[in-house]
């Protein structure tokens, strides 16, 4: 037992020794510290890429409900990430920051609102797969309760005009030929 104490006794003073000495304890106490910092981030991104998993999967179950965008019942596409309380002016700019902000998202054809933690996105994408890599990547944002995408496919109507764009053409097939008079 005495052994024992003496060496974590012995073992304590060289620790203070070699962070307290005069000449090279000042960069010895940094380099410790910055070492802290690197792994605490490293944990926070392991939770950060967490969530983006989650958010990967919400988007691959919309992904796989309905195959043909033509043929879809919902007006849109909703992506439930997480539940954190964050103000919407501050997840607005987070988003536009961390998403709008990259040079692989096509910024100006895509408009960001945010209603109680919802963000809402709206525009027109290349491909499927840039609609995709947008809802992931707004899905990695901290804070994001919720995405409703109403983003599409350039030359597809938008998610929420499809309705409307069905009933408009099932009015035109009932209208009778111009020129006869409805009775």
């Amino acid at each position: 037992m005495k052994l024992r104490t003496m060496f974590v006794g012995g073992a304590a003073a060289a620790a203070v020794r070699y962070l307290l000495d005069p000449e090279e304890g000042d960069a010895r106490r940094t380099r410790l510290k910055e070492q802290a910092l690197s792994r605490l981030r490293d944990l926070g991104g392991r939770a950060q890429s967490s969530v983006s998993d989650a958010a990967r999967g919400a988007i691959h179950q919309v992904k796989d409900g309905p195959g043909d965008p033509r043929e879809a019942s919902s007006s849109s596409r909703t992506v439930v990430v997480e539940d954190a309380g964050i103000d919407d002016q501050q997840l607005h700019d987070r988003v536009q920051t961390e998403v709008l902000g990259r040079a692989d998202v096509p910024k100006d054809r895509i408009v960001v609102n945010v209603e109680d933690g919802i963000v809402v996105l709206r525009g027109e994408l290349d491909s499927e797969t840039q609609i995709d890599d947008v809802l992931e990547k707004v899905g990695a944002v901290s804070g994001v309760r919720a995405i409703d995408s109403l983003l599409h496919v350039h030359g597809t109507p938008a998610p929420n005009k499809r309705e409307a764009l069905d009933a408009s053409e099932r009015a035109s097939e009932d209208t009778p030929a111009s020129g006869t008079a409805i009775e």
